[in-house]
């Protein structure tokens, strides 16, 4: 807490070494389940929270994450779906979220109360689901499918009400 409880600032920093990994892949008809012997997910979060004035308060937030299957994720296995994924990033992990807000609250009068809070939420690409794979002889290659990433977005949220000062 920095300058008089105005600003709350955090940061977590984060490894976790995940073995068999379960992997929900949609296969155009069904979904299957397989495990991935070994998975990592590295990195670190900062946050900050900020009491602008009485009615006025803003925070942000950083997130770094490096989730991905190790080039050695197949744990000995011959499946072409498990070496595929090995080296590439896990589904739905975007290495970079960012995200802001504002907060306002303030009674109007005696009786009523206004709030108004908006925020954004910004992500950079994505991979949704596993990579296409051909094989060639022992060795198995992989080609990256056109439609397997998401590319990065952004998400506004915006609200706004009028209450009773007693929230009834």
């Amino acid at each position: 807490r920095l300058l008089n409880n105005g600003l709350t600032a955090n940061l977590a920093i984060f490894h976790q070494d995940l073995k068999n990994f379960q992997v929900l892949e949609f296969t155009g008809v069904q979904f299957q389940t397989f495990n991935v012997a070994k998975a990592k997910s590295t990195g670190a979060e900062l946050e900050l929270n900020a009491r602008l004035s009485k009615s006025l308060s803003a925070n942000m937030a950083y997130t770094y994450t490096d989730a991905r299957y190790p080039r050695n994720c197949g744990g000995g296995t011959l499946s072409t779906v498990v070496l595929s994924l090995c080296g590439n990033q896990l589904t739905n992990a975007p290495r970079h979220v960012v995200i802001a807000g504002l907060d306002f609250d303030r009674d109007i009068g005696s009786t009523f109360n206004f709030n108004f809070n908006s925020s954004i939420r910004l992500e950079s690409d994505r991979r949704t689901s596993t990579q296409a794979v051909l094989v060639s002889g022992p060795t198995v290659l992989t080609t990256r499918n056109p439609f397997d990433i998401q590319d990065g977005n952004a998400k506004i949220n915006l609200r706004a009400g009028i209450g009773s000062q007693d929230g009834m």
